[in-house]
């Protein structure tokens, strides 16, 4: 999770320098942003003060997405587990 948090700061940071902030005040409050495809129950709860005039992706979203991701991944794992037996046995 530091690991995470860290690349984050520094991607971060990359971005505001190449958007001219020279630093981290100037950048609070200014409203350079917007969240552009999230449900404005996300933006109101992850990203305090950040407006969403578009709308999209709930938590109901993220979490159907995460399901579906999840289950297809152990079917392909599980797939690629029995053809690398096969293929062992053969040998």
């Amino acid at each position: 999770m530091l690991n995470y948090r860290n690349g984050i700061n520094k991607g971060l940071y990359k971005i505001m320098s190449k958007m001219g902030i020279s630093t981290i005040a100037s950048y609070r409050c200014s409203k350079l942003f917007e969240a552009v495809g999230l449900h404005r129950e996300v933006s109101d709860l992850c990203f305090l003060g950040v407006v969403s005039r578009i709308g999209g992706a709930g938590f109901d979203d993220f979490q159907q997405d995460l399901l579906n991701l999840s289950k297809r991944a152990w079917l392909v794992r599980s797939r690629w587990t029995r053809r690398s037996a096969e293929i062992r046995s053969r040998w």
